[in-house]
């Protein structure tokens, strides 16, 4: 989306964390949110059978759902690369 989005984003999750109770990070007010503040600035291509909402909540889930806990602490908290790019050495 855009720096807007953005912003939009952030305001309807703190508002929806207050109506909810909730904090604002809980992954049921993110998604929620994200989906609110950026359905209508999302457009998919035409012929494709996926909804701009479909599009937001795999990129939530990618990006921001709640990790499962491997229990070995591992790599948690790290980002995943984008596909095709190779570490530098």
């Amino acid at each position: 989306s855009s720096v807007r989005g953005a912003i939009d984003l952030c305001a309807v999750a703190a508002e929806l964390a207050a109506v909810r109770d909730a904090a604002v990070d809980a992954p049921a007010v993110t998604l929620d949110a994200a989906l609110v503040a950026l359905s209508g600035r999302v457009r998919v291509r035409e012929g494709v059978s996926r909804t701009a909402d479909d599009v937001i909540t795999e990129l939530w889930s990618q990006f921001f759902a709640p990790a499962p806990d491997d229990g070995g602490g591992g790599d948690s908290g790290k980002a995943v690369s984008p596909t095709g790019t190779r570490r530098a050495d």
